[in-house]
């Protein structure tokens, strides 16, 4: 995803879900 996948790798699996609030 974002560079949150770096971060946070658990993440990344919510944020495929998501629609990135972040982004």
């Amino acid at each position: 995803v974002i560079g949150q996948t770096v971060t946070a790798p658990a993440a990344s699996t919510v944020e495929e879900q998501l629609p990135l609030t972040l982004a």
